[in-house]
């Protein structure tokens, strides 16, 4: 048998048909550096599912591994003609320290991105399975496959459901691999709630409500970096200036002061996340509807922000009446934190408190006894 050869460039056509002529010889190509500028192809490690298990090596093989080769290695797995040759005589090729034999492939036949993350998330259910979301996202990337924004939405939600919100958290801190980009406000809305759900799924204990404001902040802290939104807001949707998005911060805050801190805000967090929240209040922000997916998305999204606030409305009350002399500065674009106080209690009886009422009755109307999850936050967190 042949020694592996070293190829100081990339094959030439020329070359690889002349190669292809060679009888009764495993040819073997190392790729060479300017072949490699996407790294190793990416890994994935055993799931607790065999069909899972299956559907990632067939991406493996057939949507990453191609992104890898150089364009004399593409043409002699995509073209027709060179199909009978690679079959019959293996062709091994070395990228990143790893070998591959090259395989016939028909791109009109390669596997759709929608159709398999629409299998994988339902499939992955264990920890396990989770992990190798960031090594499925980095090969998508470097295949020049980006999910749609609706399907990293889902894939945050379904991560949430399975307790996963660190996974997330990773593919957001590694962007550059994953692609996963902190920049569409509905995906940054979900990722940030998974810390109030994991919040809530510890009975708000004393490190479960810890973690969740660390992690909530922690998704904050991304929204600044330029590789996610970074520098001067860019829209009226830029994610660091809704609401929504601030309210879940000040809820877990909130939270940690009033069941951990004995109503105490010694860091000064309430107050912070409090007076920013009433910075980016706007008129009008919150619309009664009668339609039950958007009454559904209404309990979801100010049940926890209703919650929060009330709790810091008892907080910075307590704060505001033992320590008058401290706050006596001005907060820009509010003044004094009893100014604020004030239209914060104003905003949750007038707005955000009828909003949910009349949401949760639409949803009880027309749930039909099916569970809702606007339904399930409301209830545990206010009812």
């Amino acid at each position: 048998m042949a020694k592996p050869v070293t190829a100081a460039a990339p094959l030439c056509r020329s070359c690889a048909k002349q190669l292809l002529k060679a009888p009764s010889i495993r040819r073997t190509f190392a790729t060479t550096a300017r072949q490699q500028k996407n790294g190793a192809v990416p890994t994935f490690t055993p799931t607790s599912s065999v069909e899972l298990d299956s559907i990632l090596s067939s991406y493996r093989s057939k949507v990453f591994l191609p992104a890898h080769l150089n364009t004399a290695h593409r043409d002699l797995i995509y073209k027709t003609k060179n199909s009978s040759a690679i079959t019959t005589e293996p062709m091994i090729i070395t990228v990143a320290h790893e070998d591959f034999q090259l395989e016939p492939l028909n791109k009109l036949n390669e596997p759709s991105s929608r159709k398999a993350l629409k299998k994988i998330l339902p499939l992955m259910k264990d920890p396990m399975d989770w992990r190798n979301l960031s090594s499925l996202l980095a090969g998508l990337k470097t295949a020049s496959r980006y999910p749609k924004k609706g399907q990293l939405v889902q894939m945050a939600r379904k991560a949430n459901e399975a307790g996963m919100q660190n996974i997330i958290l990773n593919c957001a801190r590694q962007v550059t691999k994953t692609g996963f980009r902190l920049k569409d406000r509905e995906l940054v809305w979900e990722v940030i709630f998974g810390a109030h759900l994991k919040g809530q799924q510890s009975g708000w204990d004393e490190e479960g409500t810890k973690k969740a404001l660390t992690e909530a902040e922690q998704v904050l802290y991304l929204l600044e970096e330029e590789k996610h939104c970074g520098g001067s807001v860019f829209s009226d949707r830029d994610p660091r200036i809704q609401p929504e998005i601030v309210g879940l911060a000040l809820e877990l805050a909130a939270a940690r002061a009033t069941k951990h801190a004995n109503g105490e805000d010694a860091d000064d967090k309430v107050e912070n996340y409090a007076a920013k929240l009433m910075t980016l209040w706007r008129n009008p922000l919150l619309q009664l509807s009668k339609d039950k997916y958007i009454a559904n998305r209404n309990l979801t999204m100010w049940a926890p922000v209703w919650n929060g606030m009330r709790m810091s409305i008892n907080i910075l009350d307590k704060k505001l009446s033992g320590a008058q002399g401290k706050h006596q500065k001005v907060t820009p674009g509010l003044g004094k934190l009893e100014d604020w106080l004030k239209l914060m209690i104003q905003r949750a009886s007038k707005e955000v408190e009828p909003l949910l009422l009349e949401s949760r009755k639409v949803v009880l109307e027309t749930a039909a006894g099916k569970p809702r999850r606007g339904l399930e936050i409301y209830d545990a967190l206010l009812k």
